[in-house]
Order: C-alpha cells, then structure tokens, then sequence
C-alpha cells in the first residue's frame, strides 16, 4: 500500500494567497499565490462589519465581526523571509489587487506577471503543471 502524501502545498487565490503566504512563512511550507491580498489592512472594516455576506460558491451567507477582522489582520506577514518558498502569479488587468503592490511584497520571490486578464487570473489552468513541479520541489 503507498503511504498517503505528507507534505503541504498551498496555491491562494486575493485573500486565499494572504493566507498562504502567512502559512507558508510560519509552517515551512510550498506556496502559490496568484493576484493575492497583499494588504488587506487597506480595507475598510466598516464597509464590511455586520453586513450580510454571501458566499459566491456556496451560497452559505455569514455576518463578519470585529473578531474576524482582528484574526486578519494579526497573521499580516510584513517582509517574506523565505522568498524561495513562494510563487507570486498576478495579472496586470486585476482591477481587485494592484499587481504592483504584489511584486514589491513578493521581491526575490518567483514571479509570473502577466498582461491583461483579471482577478480571476485568465488562463490559470494553463500554468497547473508549472504550478505542481514548483510545489513539489524541496
């Protein structure tokens, strides 16, 4: 019987990549992010606190508290200090994260910028075997 896979490997898609790239500092492990929040702090809390919130796959619907924006903001990671553990993929055409922020926080990092697309990082499916080798890689 083979044994089950052990290690981790995260790809983290706006605030899905701000999570990576926290767990892949303080963990050790693989990361891919592509367009991700670098800087979620820039939000508004008060846009968004207390305010029903669909979830746009699921359609579960949730209220965002004080706590929840607390949790955000104290996993912020402030400088990358293992840049070879990192992917940064962004496009230029993101009208959600600016692809500029991205590229200073994740200097020295591998880096994918792309021109055009959007949020949802056009042609994606395209870069899934790059994305597993650069995962699997110790």
């Amino acid at each position: 019987m083979a044994e089950p896979y052990e290690k981790t490997m995260l790809v983290g898609s706006s605030l899905g990549g701000y999570w990576s790239t926290w767990l892949a500092e303080e963990y050790g492990h693989q990361a891919v992010v592509v367009n991700p929040a670098v800087q979620p702090s820039m939000l508004n809390r008060e846009d968004y606190l207390g305010v029903e919130l669909t979830n746009y796959y699921s359609d579960d619907v949730y209220i965002l508290g004080e706590r929840d924006t607390e949790e955000l903001f104290s996993v912020f990671v402030d400088e990358i200090k293992n840049p070879e553990r990192l992917w940064l993929m962004a496009q230029i055409g993101d009208d959600t994260c600016d692809y500029r922020l991205a590229m200073k926080k994740y200097a020295g990092c591998k880096q994918l910028i792309e021109e055009g697309g959007d949020h949802e990082f056009q042609g994606y499916e395209n870069w899934i075997p790059e994305i597993v080798k650069f995962l699997e890689q110790d």
